[in-house]
């Protein structure tokens, strides 16, 4: 059993021996937790996103022998559940890993009724998932941070990750990592050799210090206002990691990042499943921290000294208790009146009635940690107890603990919201603050049965507006009058803070007891403050999308009228981004006031913006941008708003060592060994690793149309939720929709690579290649899958039966636009491809050579580096501006000029006449030659690693 390390010396004051309660201190505003920022906008905005990220390396088969990561997991997802139905919260979840890379196990799911089961299903695969061989915090924080950038798309959602990691951010010698990651190198770190003890070291310098810079990982997480709950598992049973870079990327402490108000996250050490469930349960009920209390265990029968109080009133609904003491011990529920309820590790999930008020039920999730969960029936004002007993009297030395999330349906609330306009330089009169309920009903804060106080502020930038302080019942009755006068025009936030106190009680001798002071619920609300009257008007945001390589994208910002905007050239201020991007500029056409954009009084047009970057990078670039705003035809009166801009940066695969061996081989001819060129060529065929999704759909053609069990072809719910595996640097081979993807490289040194579908016993075309590629007869996609898809057909099956390979990005899987343009293109080109394979059934696929090499074994065919096949033409496949970009159209070419004393090499016969131009080929042109670059050492000379 791992010793018990208690979480309280981080999180809780110094413990008596007496009964000790810890309520939530009121903070400052700048001093809010993450959590409470993060509740507060979910209260605030009903929508967000939570990526649990969870370390999948091998040394948790050591630290976490028991799966306690699991089952702490799985309690945060129940809790969040109840949290969310409560407070009407549509919370989308997904459940990732990372050790080498990033590594998605899903899609995102929306946490009720079968989304719930089925998060909790993917968590459960964790516990299989713990052969990783390294620990690499970059990579999985910037997996984290892409995916939730594509989920937001620009639009106002609370996000935030969930961390946990068992180790120190720590690297492996290549020749020691997991035999599917190829690179031997870092994206953080191109010039550092993982073959090497020092690349190693250096790699993991680079790490550290490019998630804590100005403007690294650690800046953009926070400037996205994602928050970061980390959880570090240390283990008594093995040498304790080192935490502190994992902490002060949560917290910023120790100068990681520039950005650290408001707070940017929470770090929780954990030693065991009672830890972590402790650590987990601070999350659970977001924007209001529960009451925290230690005492120690009443021997032989219920006593008084050793009570975990607390105060009800009927304002009250639901009460969630997490309590935590010595193996073997009884727990009694005592309510107002009636006799004590014992509970019992055989009463685990039943729910009875605990008095004529209320009713609860306990599940044991360790053999020292229960949660207790009631409800009111009625009236249960008064003073409840939750009491360890040793019924044995063998403990009198022990400590007993709780967490109590006392939960009313109350919220503070902009009541007027959609009838109250902030503008810049103004006075706004008839501003109402108050309370509502969890359909957004409002509550009059006279009728509470207990006291209410209310903080409120306004914040835009580093400039606060205060509304007021400890406002009364009887002051939220009443409208508010903001001055507005010395703040600009662009995002705000109103901040909300609700202190409620139940009211008080009696105990059985009359005694009069105090209410229990809850902890506060914060609710931070966003709004756009606008340019005074008589001036145009921006949107929120200027989102640039995804973008790979270096930045040349644009982005629309919606414009109304009346006024004038334009652009003036200057330099943007970026406030957190990737490195090395050099030249950096944001501009428009309409860049001063005489071609800026004019708009009528009502009216909405757009200001178009073009961003630029010299080179590529991984990250989120974000900062502001200078934009004037001017009233109709008066330019001198024109002010500056600082607009906000995103995009989302993808660097594309280094390409230098092909680019470079390409200029040798064109400088010095002939001379140079074709074995650079393949090598280069080699080195570069990988799937790029953007997010995946990968779709099997079993589809009837009739006639022109596609049908899925007789209905047109469509996606539908369940569809799209499994993520392909793809590793930080990319990867050749890889599993989608339970069809293999292998990179293959083709006969000329010249070109990029591609990929193949595997796929036993069928054919197969694409939407980027009609015609099937080499003896099996190939499925053939651009190394950039993502966007594209593939049609299967079984010659020996059904003539009308075929199966579809859906590839697609998470940003046009969550866009349902383009996903209705992604079928429509299925619709009017799969059957033609259909006819096409029929065409070419005449032979059945052979089977795999079993001397091609690597990848033989499973089915997929390894890489040809020799030979004289271009690729294949790209006949105009379905794009979602950047699929198929890697794969060049092929041109046609001569057949070879005989040679005196040989035969003339026979003309491909892949190529159906009337179907594009045909090719001529080698006689070697359908065998697969393999080079295998990679070093795998006897698994006994691996170990387990972080």
């Amino acid at each position: 059993m791992v010793a018990r390390r208690s979480i309280l010396a981080v999180l809780l004051f110094a413990v008596t021996a007496a009964t000790l309660v810890i309520t939530a201190p009121r903070a400052a505003a700048d001093d809010n937790s993450a959590i409470d920022n993060y509740g507060g906008c979910l209260v605030a905005q009903h929508k967000g996103d939570l990526m649990l990220l969870i370390d999948d390396s091998k040394s948790l088969q050591t630290s976490d022998p028991d799966d306690a990561r699991i089952s702490a997991a799985k309690y945060l997802i129940n809790q969040l559940g109840q949290f969310s139905s409560r407070a009407k919260v549509d919370l989308d979840v997904q459940v990732a890993g990372f050790s080498t890379g990033y590594h998605p196990a899903g899609g995102w799911d929306r946490l009720d009724g079968s989304g719930g089961s089925k998060i909790n299903s993917t968590i459960d695969g964790f516990a299989e998932r713990e052969n990783g061989y390294q620990t690499d915090y970059w990579s999985g924080l910037d997996g984290a941070r892409s995916a939730l950038a594509a989920k937001s798309k620009g639009t106002d959602r609370c996000q935030a990750v969930v961390w946990f990691s068992d180790g120190n951010l720590d690297l492996d010698l290549r020749g020691e990592s997991d035999p599917s990651d190829e690179a031997t190198t870092k994206p953080y770190a191109p010039d550092a050799d993982l073959t090497t003890a020092g690349g190693v070291q250096q790699a993991e310098r680079a790490a550290t210090r490019d998630l804590c810079r100005t403007g690294g990982i650690a800046d953009q997480l926070r400037r996205s206002e994602i928050a970061l709950f980390a959880i570090g598992l240390e283990s008594a049973d093995a040498k304790a990691p080192d935490f502190s870079t994992m902490k002060s990327i949560a917290t910023g402490s120790d100068d990681c990042g520039k950005i650290s108000k408001p707070t940017p996250g929470l770090f929780t050490l954990a030693s065991n499943i009672d830890d972590l469930l402790f650590a987990f349960d601070k999350i659970m009920d977001p924007g209001r921290e529960p009451t925290e209390q230690q005492t120690g265990i009443c021997q032989g029968k219920v006593c008084t000294e050793f009570r975990h109080n607390f105060v009800l009133d009927d304002s009250i609904s639901t009460v969630h208790i997490l309590g935590s003491a010595p193996a073997g011990l009884d727990v009694y529920l005592v309510p107002p009146k009636g006799d004590p309820q014992r509970f019992r590790p055989s009463t685990v999930g039943k729910e009875r009635k605990i008095t004529k008020a209320a009713t609860g039920s306990i599940e044991w999730l360790s053999d020292k940690t229960m949660s207790i969960d009631l409800k009111r029936s009625k009236s249960w004002a008064g003073q409840w107890a939750v009491v360890f007993v040793d019924p044995k009297s063998k403990t009198p030395d022990a400590k007993s603990r709780t967490s109590i999330h006392i939960s009313g349906d109350i919220y503070p609330a902009l009541i007027n919201k959609d009838k109250t306009t902030f503008r810049s330089g103004e006075t706004i009169k008839n501003v109402r603050l108050g309370l509502v309920d969890g359909e957004q009903q409002p509550i009059d804060p006279g009728k509470l049965l207990g006291a209410v106080s209310m903080d409120a502020s306004l914040r835009s930038g580093d400039k606060t507006v205060d509304l007021g302080q400890n406002l009364s019942a009887d002051r939220l009755s009443k409208p508010f009058t903001v001055d507005l006068r010395k703040l600009d025009p662009g995002r705000a936030t109103l901040q909300l803070r609700l202190a409620v106190t139940t009211a008080g009680t009696t105990d059985s001798r009359g005694k009069k007891i105090a209410g229990t002071e809850l902890a506060p619920q914060q609710a931070n609300i966003p709004v756009t403050i606008s340019p005074p009257l008589g001036y145009p008007q921006l949107g929120q945001v200027a989102d640039f999308g995804s973008i790979e390589g270096p930045a040349d994208a644009t982005a629309t910002v919606q414009v109304t009228g009346p006024g004038c905007v334009w652009l003036p050239a200057a330099d943007p201020k970026i406030e957190a981004g990737p490195e090395g991007l050099g030249a950096t500029g944001i501009t428009a056409d309409a860049d001063q006031a005489g071609n800026c954009v004019k708009v009528a009084d009502g009216k909405t047009d757009q200001l178009e913006l073009q961003l630029t970057t010299a080179q590529g990078g991984n990250g989120t670039l974000d900062g502001t941008v200078a934009v004037k705003v001017a009233p109709e035809n008066e330019p001198a009166k024109a002010r500056t708003v600082q607009l906000p801009f995103t995009a989302d940066l993808n660097k594309p695969l280094d390409t230098f060592n092909f680019l470079l061996a390409l200029l040798v081989a064109l400088i010095l001819g002939p001379g140079i060994p074709l074995g650079l060129l393949y090598l280069a060529k080699y080195l570069t065929a990988k799937i790029p690793p953007r997010a995946l999704l990968g779709q099997r759909i079993d589809v009837t053609v009739s006639g022109a149309q596609v049908l899925r069990d007789g209905q047109p072809v469509a996606f539908r719910s369940g569809d799209l939720t499994d993520m392909v595996r793809l590793p930080v640097g990319g990867a050749r081979q890889a599993d989608a929709g339970g069809f293999g993807l292998a990179t293959k490289i083709g006969r000329s040194p010249f070109g990029p690579g591609f990929v193949v579908v595997d796929a036993p016993g069928m054919i197969g075309a694409s939407s980027t290649n009609p015609e099937p590629y080499g003896d099996q007869r190939a499925a053939r996609l651009p190394l950039a899958v993502h966007n594209t898809w593939a049609l299967l057909h079984n010659p020996a099956g059904a003539a009308d039966q075929a199966t579809l390979l859906i590839l697609l990005g998470t940003d046009a899987s969550e866009d349902q636009q383009r996903r209705q343009e992604y079928l429509d293109d299925i619709n009017a080109r799969a059957p033609e491809l259909l006819h096409r394979l029929r065409g070419n059934a005449g032979q059945a696929p052979s089977q795999p050579d079993p001397f091609a090499g690597a990848g033989a074994a499973s089915g997929q065919q390894p890489a040809d580096p020799f030979g004289l096949d271009l690729p294949a033409a790209n006949t105009g496949g379905f794009d979602f501006g950047g699929a198929g970009q890697d794969q060049a159209p092929e041109q046609p070419r001569r057949s070879p000029e005989p040679v005196e004393g040989q035969e003339s090499p026979p003309q491909d016969s892949g190529a159906e006449q009337g179907h594009g131009p045909s090719t001529s080929s080698g006689p070697s042109d359908q065998e697969d030659l393999t080079f295998d670059f990679s070093f795998d050492p006897p698994e006994d000379e691996r170990g387990p690693r972080s």
